[in-house]
């Protein structure tokens, strides 16, 4: 009997965004889950609960596009091997 090799991650029909889109996506809802913490602090003052609300998002807003824009870079670079 041959042994056949299956792919360990099958992807659902229909699966074939881009990573930088998809990157997007889990970035800004990761984000959104981030923001529950500061706010179900219930020790902290309404004062410290929106700067640190604020600090997630100065972080999202300089790291996201960052990131996104490397991951386009190196989507469309020549260098990388594309299978």
């Amino acid at each position: 009997m041959a042994y056949r090799h299956r792919k360990a991650c099958v992807e659902p029909p229909g699966c074939n965004r881009p990573p930088r889109q998809t990157f997007v996506r889990v970035a800004l809802a990761l984000t959104m889950v981030w923001f529950a913490l500061p706010l179900a602090a219930s020790h902290t003052t309404t004062s410290a609960r929106l700067l640190l609300v604020g600090g997630h998002v100065r972080a999202a807003v300089i790291v996201i596009p960052g990131l996104t824009w490397a991951i386009r870079s190196a989507a469309t670079s020549p260098a990388v091997a594309r299978g």
